[in-house]
């Protein structure tokens, strides 16, 4: 089997990329990732697949999401660039993968959830000052393993794409190149499907990015910034129409 570690400083110094979920993937142009070094998140990789030896996809909950029959089915040739988490009661094990299991990258997970800034910290310091074999830690989300990942990599500066922290009025994820698709049935509370009310909208924190959810996903990536500093590795935001941008601020 293949582990992150066995990608150690592969891209040392580069940028890497992280295209999320989130509504504003939808505004790239379709070549936009062709050339950069990137993680995919989720279903990003309807839209952004991993063509190339140095493009990744990364998932969790391969049971819920239904990401392990999808690229079964439609794009195996994609397990040799997948990320995948072990070891974890929520996740689809290794023996569950058949020979894909030894194509993909594994890393290990910590599936108690990192809720303060001391245990982004610890994670770090163990990949870059203990230079152990990583056991990483994330609160609610796939990208904060996403983010330690690329700093094994090597990676000086991490940039979001797809990352705006809130939703729209009538969706939260990207649509385009089949993304939708994955989205529409997916049951979970903060979807359009199952809010309340008339207009059938977004909860207004999703709205404005202040639910729990969100809140969760925004500080532990600003922890690992924070944790990251020292060693003068960035992590920042960016936005198809308007370039770069810092990550946000929040009480």
């Amino acid at each position: 089997m293949r582990y992150i570690e066995d990608l150690k400083d592969l891209y040392k110094g580069e940028e890497i990329w992280i295209h999320c979920t989130g509504h504003t993937l939808d505004d790239y142009d379709n070549d936009f990732f062709d050339d950069k070094i990137f993680i995919g998140l989720n279903w990003s990789m309807c839209r952004f697949p991993p063509l190339k030896e140095y493009q990744y996809e990364h998932w969790y909950h391969s049971i819920y999401g239904k990401f392990r029959e999808w690229v079964d089915k439609k794009h195996p040739e994609y397990y040799k660039q997948i990320i995948l988490p072990y070891p974890h009661e929520w996740v689809t094990k290794p023996e569950e993968y058949g020979k894909h299991a030894e194509e993909a990258i594994w890393l290990f997970w910590d599936e108690t959830q990192a809720n303060k800034e001391e245990d982004f910290r610890l994670s770090v310091e163990r990949i870059l000052v203990k230079k152990k074999s990583p056991i990483m830690r994330g609160w609610n989300t796939v990208l904060h393993t996403a983010i330690q990942s690329a700093v094994v990599m090597g990676a000086k500066k991490i940039t979001l794409a797809g990352c705006s922290g809130h939703s729209l009025k009538d969706r939260n994820h990207a649509i385009k190149g089949g993304m939708g698709e994955h989205y529409k049935d997916k049951p979970e509370e903060w979807h359009i499907e199952n809010c309340t009310g008339d207009k059938k909208e977004m909860p207004i924190e999703e709205q404005n990015g202040t639910s729990n959810r969100k809140m969760r996903h925004k500080s532990g990536t600003i922890w690992l910034a924070k944790s990251l500093e020292p060693y003068n590795i960035e992590i920042c935001r960016h936005f198809a129409k308007t370039g770069y941008a810092e990550l946000w601020k929040i009480d």
